[in-house]
């Protein structure tokens, strides 16, 4: 029996799915609190006097707002991110890296190197072609689940 282009397409999604969130691959962190430090990592890197709040770590991971909250919650007190009022909206809560921040940057250092291995096999053209297609995918699903 053939499966059709979209049961191929599911299959492959899952098998990639659970190999990202598999704990062997964010070590020490749970798959949402590894996301969320992702968020604020490149956030810090690529927009660093951008303000990011719970509100936006909520939109960009699509978590329920009281998941966040215990997600944010053990990352402070892990000291791993710190959560502040903003001074001009005191509803608005600022997230950034806390004093432990680092433990984060290890694990994703070991997830980079993850990366860079399935580069190698894959090659530079592969890579950006299914960089690409991620990016597509996540577009569509951002649009027709998320209304995005």
């Amino acid at each position: 029996m053939m499966l059709s282009k979209e049961d191929e397409f599911l299959r492959s999604w899952l098998k990639i799915s659970s190999t990202v969130s598999n704990e062997r691959i964010v070590s020490g962190m749970l798959f949402k609190e590894a996301q969320v430090c992702n968020i604020i990592y490149y956030q810090d890197l690529l927009k660093p006097d951008k303000l990011l709040s719970a509100t936006d770590l909520c939109q960009a991971t699509h978590m329920h707002k009281t998941l966040m909250n215990r997600t944010l919650k053990t990352l402070e007190e892990k000291e791993i991110i710190e959560k502040n009022h903003d001074e001009k909206d005191k509803r608005r809560v600022i997230v950034k890296k806390g004093k432990k921040f680092d433990e984060f940057i290890e694990v994703h250092h070991e997830t980079m190197e993850f990366v860079k291995k399935i580069s190698e096999e894959l090659g530079a053209e592969e890579l950006i072609k299914a960089t690409d297609s991620f990016e597509k995918v996540a577009n569509v699903v951002d649009k027709l689940f998320y209304n995005n």
